[in-house]
């Protein structure tokens, strides 16, 4: 409570992790499916909740493309899983485009929302998390080599559950 009888202002946490799309595919479809491995959904909830991992809007976009359990279980979420899109981010993925305009390939099929992740964890010092792997072609690259030439931290899901010291 403060002093005028209201309630404390909530403090906003700076994100620690940025989430790739892939990250919730690979743990829904693989790695951690909700039937199997519920603690691992409960643990990235709680992390998700307390304002340490979201994503960008694009990201979320491509998750929204199926209407799926796990779109469900992130639309539920989404007041705390989606960043909105702030001056500082728009500035941030033209600089990641301009830099790396192959990261974007729609012939290809490469998503869109991969410059907004990297974008938002450079503006908001924040860890992509990522199940891409690092292929050390800026011809062709992925968001880890991005993440690696813009000297942005860069883990899979592995590293994060690791990182949390989460057990199962």
């Amino acid at each position: 409570m403060t002093k005028k009888g209201g309630p404390a202002p909530v403090a906003v946490k700076k994100p620690r992790y940025m989430l790739d799309s892939s990250v919730l595919i690979e743990a829904y479809q693989r790695n951690y499916p909700m039937d199997v491995n519920e603690t691992f959904w409960v643990k990235l909830d709680a992390l998700i909740v307390e304002g340490h991992a979201c994503m960008p809007d694009e990201v979320y976009r491509e998750i929204e493309k199926k209407a799926d359990a796990l779109f469900d279980w992130c639309s539920d979420r989404k007041d705390h899983l989606v960043m909105p899109i702030d001056v500082a981010e728009q500035v941030a993925v033209a600089e990641v485009l301009k830099a790396h305009a192959r990261l974007v390939d729609t012939k290809k099929g490469r998503s869109m929302g991969d410059p907004w992740v990297i974008a938002f964890a450079k503006v908001h010092g924040a860890t992509v998390v990522t199940e891409e792997h690092l292929t050390r072609n800026l011809a062709a690259p992925r968001i880890p080599d991005v993440c690696a030439a813009m000297g942005i931290d860069c883990i899979n899901t592995l590293a994060l559950v690791r990182a949390e010291k989460w057990k199962f």
